[in-house]
């Protein structure tokens, strides 16, 4: 009982803090780099408002070990995408478990499984599903898509 009240603390502490992550150059030719990179941080940090969710990926490096954050574009407009950043649940993510670098740099792989509504399968994988409008699964999909199925409950 006495742990958790520690490491909420610390996470408050945290929140209070809000450091900015910084680039240095490593010597007088980059700084003018340097000095741009840091500009060009500060004004997608401040655009995607990802302080907040530093915040809660540093919740979830103190409580479970790992966390992450995942730039992406969003193509819901395909004329315009923006680029936006999304937290990931860090159970939800599949490492390499012969992976020994604390930044994953030899890791073989690494994923995230996400579970899909039935128009977002139909949507990405069309030659899997023909037709949305009929009886939508073809024989035998129905029972891999259905925990209770498989179960035979």
């Amino acid at each position: 009982n006495e742990i958790k009240p520690k490491v909420d603390m610390v996470v408050g502490l945290a929140a209070q803090g809000r450091r900015e992550p910084e680039v240095l150059p490593t010597g007088k030719e980059d700084e003018g780099l340097a000095e741009v990179m840091n500009g060009v941080m500060k004004h997608f940090r401040t655009k995607l408002k990802i302080a907040r969710k530093e915040v809660e990926v540093f919740d979830d490096v103190v409580k479970g070990g790992r966390g992450f954050l995942h730039f992406h574009l969003d193509d819901e407009n395909p004329f315009k995408p923006e680029l936006e950043v999304t937290k990931i649940n860090p159970r939800s993510v599949w490492v390499d478990p012969e992976s020994t670098a604390y930044d994953l740099s030899d890791a073989a792989y690494m994923f995230v499984d996400k579970w899909l509504r039935r128009e977002e399968i139909w949507t990405r994988f069309p030659q899997l599903f023909p037709n949305p409008d009929g009886l939508g699964m073809p024989e035998g999909m129905e029972e891999f898509f259905n925990p209770r199925l498989r179960s035979g409950s």
